[in-house]
């Protein structure tokens, strides 16, 4: 692969995290040209924290896989760290999609799977809002329920964006 092929690949990965396919799908290439086998099986290692405290560690990972991504020198480090950041957003959206209640018939075509988690937004809805784990799906429901989709906060959108990413897995 070329310099300015890992280029290209690495500029894919630092504005935005996509989609969870499109980052396998690139660590698939980067494996494949590496000669190696990929193994996309998520295990969720940070079940202990609450969401509110998932998602700061989130985000502060997040910065530093940005960082190792960009410094990346070759196809190597850059698989190592999508790999990483692959696990890390899966994490993310299964966390998310945990939320989700069970009869849930509000999912619409409105929320787009492809549209990235601010995950910024998410943390200060739920502090905005002072909302705990144990208050999180009444809210949910609340708003379901109560207020017009496009009144919608950030974690409720982005709650029924990482449900159907798990549906459709």
């Amino acid at each position: 692969m070329t310099s300015e092929q890992l280029f290209e690949l690495k500029q894919k990965f630092l504005q935005q995290v996509p989609h969870p396919k499109l980052i396998l799908k690139n660590i698939q290439v980067l494996a494949n040209h590496l000669g190696i086998d990929f193994q996309s099986n998520v295990a969720g290692n940070h079940q202990g924290l609450n969401i509110i405290d998932f998602l700061a560690f989130y985000d502060a990972q997040l910065l530093k896989l940005k960082l190792e991504i960009a410094n990346a020198s070759d196809e190597s480090e850059l698989f190592q760290g999508l790999a990483v950041l692959y696990h890390l957003h899966q994490e993310l959206i299964e966390r998310l999609a945990d939320h989700c209640p069970e009869q849930n018939d509000v999912l619409t075509d409105e929320i787009k799977q492809s549209s990235p988690f601010d995950v910024y937004a998410i943390q200060k809805e739920l502090r905005l809002n002072h909302l705990d784990e144990t208050e999180i799906k009444d809210y949910l429901y609340k708003q379901f329920n109560a207020i017009k989709q496009a009144d919608w906060g950030e974690f409720t959108k982005s709650v029924i964006r990482a449900n159907k990413i798990v549906q459709n897995a």
